[in-house]
């Protein structure tokens, strides 16, 4: 196994790991702040679901990319946290899914 596949079996077998840790969870446990000021673990999860879209698109360098570099600029951290809050925002069933 070369290097990139070591580390592609890395980021499946920790995803694999937090699916089993959240898919169990009813709504309410969704909602349980973090130790990130202001997010839940719905935006924890949803941020990883945005980051790996992200990198995507940065991958296909299309439009897309295009849209998150200059938002990325003018105000990363306005970016990322709503995004998370936006993707947090559905039913965690539908999250999950996305994740």
């Amino acid at each position: 196994m070369d290097r990139l596949e070591e580390v592609l079996a890395d980021l499946a077998a920790e995803g694999e790991v937090l699916d089993a840790l959240v898919a169990p969870l009813d709504e309410a446990a969704w909602r349980t702040p973090t130790p990130a000021a202001g997010w839940e673990v719905a935006t924890q999860v949803a941020h990883l679901a945005w980051t790996d879209e992200a990198t995507v698109a940065a991958v296909r360098a299309g439009q897309e990319w295009e849209r998150l570099a200059v938002a990325a600029a003018a105000d990363t951290g306005a970016l990322v946290d709503g995004a998370a809050h936006a993707g947090a925002a559905v039913p965690p069933s539908q999250l999950l899914e996305r994740w």
